[in-house]
């Protein structure tokens, strides 16, 4: 700034010579001419001084933000040099604003027996991949402790699969969860259109079975007499048919809900048990 205002009174210096020439006497010609060059050789002179200042100024390093020492803001210290409790904070921070290159600030640090390099990677890969349903970026995943790179793949895979509900999101799945993938798929169809038979789409014979016994447990947890019992696989097929006594009993409702082993059936029961009591 000071040099700014330096540069400015030179050139109001410059302005203010060259008025007070044009306002001089007549002289002669030779006079005229001679004096002439004098004033543009100096006026020349002043004017490379204000751009060869303006040049350094602006080059030097701060620049236009410079600022006085006592306004410099404080370095943070080195996170190594922390307590363990202000080591997490700093994790979080640096997990909260994503930057997986500043994790490399905490490589080396313990805690708990936790690496937290690795806490710090695998918590903004993880979120970044399922924000932006990517699941290349799972890659930067550290298999370990906190996660694995085929975790984070199915967990985007299925969330991917479930926004965008297109079988073709599996072609990018881990290749142990390929076949569940597609599984997965044809399982929300046939309870999205009501329709069991699209569960034959599933090769697998162990996964068919399980589209099979969810769309039922759904139907029967909707409507228990639109469902028969033997539709069931027969480790299913007790559960079954204590649930629809248990959700048509006025007064033991509650009592055979505890009978069931298959919680979703078991939170239902307890549900509607609930409302014919009420």
């Amino acid at each position: 700034m000071f040099l700014l205002v330096r540069l400015s009174f030179l050139w109001y210096t410059i302005i203010t010579l060259n008025n007070k020439t044009n306002s001089m006497p007549i002289l002669g010609e030779k006079d005229k001419s001679e004096s002439a060059s004098r004033r543009n050789i100096g006026l020349i002179a002043m004017a490379v001084a204000v751009i060869v200042g303006l040049s350094i100024y602006l080059a030097w390093p701060g620049g236009l933000s410079y600022r006085p020492l006592g306004q410099q803001q404080p370095s943070r210290p080195d996170i190594r040099s922390l307590p363990p409790v202000e080591q997490q904070k700093r994790v979080a921070e640096i997990i909260k604003e994503g930057d997986i290159k500043e994790c490399g600030a905490v490589r080396g640090i313990i805690i708990g027996g936790s690496d937290y390099y690795e806490v710090c990677r695998n918590n903004i890969a993880m979120n970044s991949a399922s924000e932006t349903l990517d699941v290349s970026l799972c890659d930067q995943v550290i298999d370990g402790q906190t996660g694995s790179i085929e975790d984070c793949k199915t967990e985007v895979t299925v969330k991917k699969l479930q926004q965008q509900n297109d079988i073709k999101v599996c072609d990018n799945a881990p290749l142990d969860f390929l076949q569940s993938c597609r599984a997965l798929y044809w399982t929300n169809q046939a309870l999205g259109i009501k329709d069991v038979r699209l569960c034959d789409n599933i090769s697998d014979q162990k996964m068919k079975r399980g589209c099979r016994d969810h769309f039922f447990v759904e139907q029967l947890i909707l409507d228990p007499q639109e469902v028969k019992c033997s539709q069931l696989s027969k480790d299913l097929q007790s559960d079954c048919a204590i649930f629809a006594l248990a959700v048509t009993s006025s007064n033991k409702g509650e009592q055979y809900c505890g009978m069931l082993e298959t919680q979703k059936l078991s939170q239902a029961c307890f549900d509607k048990a609930a409302n014919i009591i009420r």
